[in-house]
């Protein structure tokens, strides 16, 4: 082929190149933009209606426990307020959606008592008492059932330390027993155990305790590689000193530092209770006793 028909085929491609590439350049433009929406569709998509995500919400007190039974029928506006509270609790960023940072929070492992309740009559915000407490200082407790995968040893040690931590905070004294009635009993239960709240396997729930008027029991999961002084496993000094603030009277702390903080951080050797925590219980052990306050109310009203 001629030279000059060479080049003047090759000066057409390049203005025929030329003539599209407008289209071309338009063409990745809007599959970029199609991308980065689908991204920020898939990162903070819409509450759904999934199960995981009502029984989450419902058994940690942001959903009425009879909503998570209506499965695809919850409305929108109820289900995008509890997932605001949760995050709000959480310390997360407060969209109403669920985003990445929020199914991450909801993965954690975590302590399986409720966080709080919209239905309850408020929220203080830190560290919040319950509502019942023991009215003696010296307090007994027992181990009816132990782990599987730690010595007996090891578990009364380690229960014991977290018992000390609460009781130099406070005016309580405890007192191990190995028979008998005592006022805190401990068991390492798997699964469905007798008290509706059945444990889900290693990760989730790793325990749960309940407050004084309910007797103050602490149940932990035995899925759990239950273990002392080691990032491998759960650390089950610093589960056991959160759950015995549920015994004491405590309910869960929006404080992120807070022992009470529902969510499990990992072995920490320094782990020890913040100054929410012990203003927690120093004013459960202030808080007057419930037949005082009818006396006081009593006198009050005869003074009238």
């Amino acid at each position: 082929m001629p030279a000059d028909v060479t080049l003047r085929h090759g000066v057409a491609y390049l203005q025929d190149i030329g003539k599209e590439q407008p289209k071309v350049l338009l063409f990745f433009n809007r599959t970029f933009i199609v991308f980065i929406v689908c991204f920020v569709m898939i990162q903070c998509r819409p509450v759904g209606q999934d199960r995981n995500t009502l029984m989450y919400l419902s058994r940690f007190g942001y959903l009425h426990p009879r909503l998570r039974a209506t499965q695809g029928n919850v409305p929108e506006d109820v289900l995008k307020g509890a997932v605001s509270e949760f995050q709000q609790f959480a310390g997360i960023n407060v969209t109403g959606v669920l985003d990445s940072e929020t199914v991450h929070m909801m993965s954690l492992p975590r302590c399986g008592v409720r966080d709080t309740s919209k239905f309850d009559e408020g929220r203080k915000k830190r560290y919040v008492l319950e509502g019942s407490r023991f009215f003696v200082n010296t307090l007994s407790y027992r181990i009816f059932r132990y782990p599987r995968n730690m010595e007996h040893r090891v578990v009364q040690e380690q229960l014991a330390r977290a018992l000390r931590m609460w009781s130099d905070a406070s005016n309580y004294t405890f007192i191990p027993k190995y028979t008998g009635k005592v006022h805190i009993g401990v068991r390492f239960e798997r699964g469905s155990h007798d008290d509706s709240e059945p444990f889900d396997g290693p990760g989730g729930a790793l325990a749960h305790a309940f407050f004084p008027k309910y007797e103050g029991d602490a149940h932990f999961d035995d899925e759990e590689t239950w273990t002392f002084a080691s990032k491998r496993g759960v650390n089950l000094f610093q589960v056991a000193l959160h759950e015995f603030g549920h015994t004491l009277g405590l309910q869960h702390s929006n404080v992120k530092t807070a022992v009470m903080a529902p969510f499990y951080r990992g072995y920490d050797p320094d782990y020890k209770l913040d100054q929410d925590d012990i203003d927690g219980i120093r004013a459960i052990q202030s808080a007057p006793r419930l037949s005082d306050l009818k006396m006081s109310n009593k006198t009050s009203q005869k003074q009238r």
